[in-house]
């Protein structure tokens, strides 16, 4: 029997309210298969922070199908200065390359998960979407695993707040069902 995870960041978990629960739990997913941890970021991964990593692979077998959604915060913290270098750039891009062969190598299929721009209108934040998003197609594409375009999903203005930039409960409700969708073929 396959068994699916979700490993990350908050886009796994966190809903626009600040409820914890997300698409990993509208998948059904058991609670020792969900790995989301808010605020993380692919360079915690990567370095095992806390164990993060170990714990997560700790519950897998190989076989496993594993959704990955990191990079988002490297990101977020990296332009808090409001530049962003072309160092962060490659140590965001790095970090989750690492993650994603550390999955691979314990047998996991690895499925990486894009983001979608939470601002209907927003040109700027759109466009940083749609750069961000390429980035992790790429280091996807690069490390053997399948890409997987969460903005395909949430398209409906329900779907985001306006104000938050995870998705709300019917945004992570589409994504679960777009999960389910990609494992059951």
């Amino acid at each position: 029997m396959m068994r699916v995870h979700s490993l990350g960041d908050s886009w796994t978990c966190i809903e626009a309210d600040g409820t914890n629960r997300g698409w990993q739990v509208y998948a059904d997913l058991f609670e020792e298969h969900r790995h989301g941890i808010p605020g993380s970021t692919a360079r915690q991964w990567a370095d095992d922070d806390g164990g993060i990593l170990a714990d997560a692979l700790a519950a897998m077998c190989p076989g496993d199908t594993v959704f990955v959604s990191l990079v988002g915060n490297d990101f977020r913290h990296a332009i808090a200065d409001g530049v962003l270098t072309q160092d962060e750039v490659v140590d965001a891009c790095d970090s989750l390359r690492q993650v994603i062969l550390r999955l691979r190598a314990s047998g996991a299929h690895v499925i990486v998960m894009g983001y979608a721009n939470p601002y209907c209108g927003n040109e700027v934040a759109a466009a940083a979407a749609n750069a961000l998003c390429m980035m992790i197609r790429r280091v996807a594409n690069e490390s053997g695993a399948k890409y997987f375009d969460v903005a395909r999903h949430l398209v409906m203005p329900e779907h985001f707040d306006g104000a938050d930039f995870h998705p709300t409960a019917a945004g992570h409700k589409a994504i679960a069902r777009a999960v389910e969708q990609e494992v059951n073929g």
